[in-house]
């Protein structure tokens, strides 16, 4: 009877020993397949971490929300399972030197099984960060300053028409535009933000006075008749993003944008812009004004078919002494495979919050004088082979 405890527990000894060896050999022998696994997981989570980034941007920027703690908790993790496969790449390139016998053996096992464990685990963060990054929202209203309410007395009644300069149409579902307020000839702010209106109508050049229009966020505007923007002469503020890729031939916004940017050229006082060009022709108009660089806030290149570089430096000799973007808060550089650079040499952006840089494959380097913008902090959402550059010259980020 002890002589068949005494077998038992060997044979329980050696199957768990065996297991054990069996366990750790899997981590050691499945480590280049499990860290292929992991870059290709990582680089999904990027583009899932990039996308995340561009509502937030759109939310802040454009709709004054604020990112939620879950998005802002998500995407430090992100950040920081990127680090870590940076880190397990430096200590995976030591290990590969000295692994042997198709890798199941070792100089040193005990480092190799850890490194493989660590991979495997990590692989699993990836796969859990991936699956958390669908977010229904990214982003909250922030909440209203508390107001007291006073009733209106009637001496007072005629400041109604004060209120009559600003026109907040915004988020409200609007398809067409309102009949009769071509009428209201004294408001000075037209918000369109987030509306359906698919097109404006002529009789708005009757806005003699309007000195602020806002039109971000139209995704179902095709048609701003020409001549329309260029007819508000006293306007200040002018705000473009986000519109439909095929507009009608006779809107503004036909050809990418190229109608659009010769008639801000007209505006006098113009002190605000965010623009969206979708076109060559329009991008090369706009480098050309020094005037419209120093007012754009929020810049979105999408789509082009020409190099930015060429584009560039047939005005370099016009305003190399100058520093264009001198106000930009926002640059979205989106879909432009052939772009390899927009300046030709670094720029501050003094008043740089946020970049995104997505789907440029050629794009060499980021186009910032990091020495001019350590002490601030941005928002980055960029292709992965230009993340190298953040690491390398390090810039306070949110």
């Amino acid at each position: 009877m002890g002589n068949f405890c005494s077998v038992s527990t060997c044979n329980d000894l050696f199957s768990h020993c065996i297991q054990c060896f069996l366990s750790k050999a899997a981590y050691m022998s499945q480590l280049e397949d499990n860290f292929i696994r992991l870059q290709s997981d990582l680089q999904k989570l990027i583009h899932t971490r990039n996308d995340v980034m561009r509502r937030v941007i759109v939310d802040e920027q454009s709709l004054k929300m604020k990112r939620t703690d879950q998005v802002q908790g998500w995407l430090s993790r992100v950040q920081a399972a990127e680090n870590q496969v940076e880190e397990l790449q430096q200590l995976k390139d030591e290990q590969t030197q000295k692994l042997c016998l198709g890798g199941y053996c070792s100089n040193n096992c005990k480092s190799s099984y850890n490194l493989g464990k660590r991979v495997y685990k990590m692989l699993q963060v990836v796969t859990t960060l991936k699956t958390e990054g669908d977010f229904k929202n990214v982003a909250d209203k922030m909440p209203e300053d508390p107001v007291d309410e006073m009733p209106i007395h009637p001496t007072i009644v005629s400041l109604q028409s004060t209120f009559d300069k600003v026109l907040n149409l915004s988020c409200n579902g609007l398809i067409e535009f309102p009949l009769g307020i071509s009428r209201l000839v004294s408001i000075q702010h037209l918000d369109l933000l987030d509306t359906k209106i698919k097109e404006l109508p002529e009789e708005l050049k009757a806005l003699a006075n309007l000195r602020c229009l806002n039109l971000e966020n139209m995704f179902s505007l095709h048609c701003v008749p020409r001549r329309l923007i260029s007819s508000f002469a006293k306007l200040h503020v002018f705000r473009l993003l986000n519109f439909v890729q095929f507009s009608s031939e006779d809107s503004v916004l036909f050809g990418g944008g190229e109608y659009l940017v010769e008639e801000l050229l007209c505006l006098k006082y113009l002190k605000a812009l965010s623009i969206h060009l979708k076109g060559s022709c329009a991008l090369g108009k706009f480098l050309k004004s020094q005037k419209l660089h120093s007012c754009t806030q929020f810049l979105q290149l999408e789509g082009l078919t020409e190099s930015l570089a060429v584009l560039s430096l047939t005005v370099k000799e016009e305003i190399e002494s100058l520093n264009p973007f001198a106000k930009l808060e926002c640059l979205i550089l989106h879909n432009l495979r052939r772009l390899k650079s927009i300046y030709w040499k670094p720029l501050p952006f003094p008043h740089l919050k946020e970049m995104m840089v997505l789907r440029c494959p050629s794009l060499e380097k980021l186009p910032l004088d990091f020495n001019n913008v350590k002490e601030r902090k941005i928002v980055f959402g960029v292709d992965p082979h230009l993340s190298e550059e953040l690491k390398r010259d390090p810039i306070p980020t949110t």
